[in-house]
């Protein structure tokens, strides 16, 4: 980072601290999550089924050991990325200054931000298909789906990220770099800004909103007027209306 041009912050400094404090809020708060929720999975496998309690798993394992989790622990690791990545702040409010030219430090800040903002959308939307599924039609997703659909997401944020540097970068112009606030995609580059990021965010927002009424809706018809539900092992760890 020797070769780096810096500026000072300037007026940016309480702007760029309010965020940093959130990040790393957010970072601490999803990382004790998960580690509560592995060392429960932790004690659940290492008990044996003569040890188990009396009245059978809780509540909280039946929801640890279910698709769910897998689905709802793919967007919280979006989030701990992107709160990682915010969190990297921190080494332009401890020098007072902003690089003017792209370093090393700047590039990661800039690819985890990207990436933990499409992880997050795509596992936001995943849940949201994953209810409306089960309250709107009856059927659970299986697990061959799912993983098939951690797949897919993750060649989507793979091509989200390296598009732009990729194909889009001139000599001179970096994809990559200080953005205003933190590095990001640059201000050369705000079209794409749009379609390599807002656009996913705005069409799983409006998603989530169209899924949102149409489930709950499900949830307020009386049960005689409901189809009869689907085969016992398509409910697996699901409930009608409660997950």
């Amino acid at each position: 980072m020797d070769s780096t041009d810096w500026e000072p912050l300037g007026d940016r400094t309480s702007g760029m601290v309010a965020v940093t404090i959130a990040a790393l809020i957010s970072f601490l708060s999803i990382s004790l999550l998960m580690a509560l929720c592995l060392e429960l999975l932790y004690k659940h496998y290492r008990t044996s089924s003569s040890e188990q309690p009396k009245g059978g798993e809780s509540r909280a394992i039946r929801f640890l050991t279910s698709d769910y989790f897998l689905a709802t622990s793919n967007m919280m690791l979006g989030d701990l990325i992107q709160s990682c990545g915010f969190s990297l702040n921190i080494m332009w409010i401890t020098r007072g200054k902003i690089p003017t030219t792209t370093s090393t430090s700047c590039k990661i800040q800039s690819i985890l931000i990207q990436v933990g903002d499409t992880t997050t959308a795509f596992g936001s939307l995943l849940i949201g298909i994953q209810i409306t599924q089960i309250l709107a039609f009856g059927h659970q997703m299986s697990r061959s789906t799912l993983l098939l659909c951690f797949l897919l997401q993750w060649v989507c944020v793979g091509l989200l990220a390296s598009i732009g540097p990729a194909f889009m970068q001139t000599p001179g112009r970096p994809f990559y770099g200080w953005s205003g606030g933190w590095c990001w995609i640059t201000q050369e580059y705000q079209t794409m800004r749009l379609w390599l990021h807002y656009l996913l965010i705005f069409v799983v927002a409006a998603t989530n909103l169209l899924q949102t009424p149409s489930s709950s809706s499900v949830c307020g018809v009386p049960d005689h007027q409901r189809e009869a539900p689907p085969p016992p092992h398509r409910w697996r760890n699901s409930s009608s209306c409660t997950l």
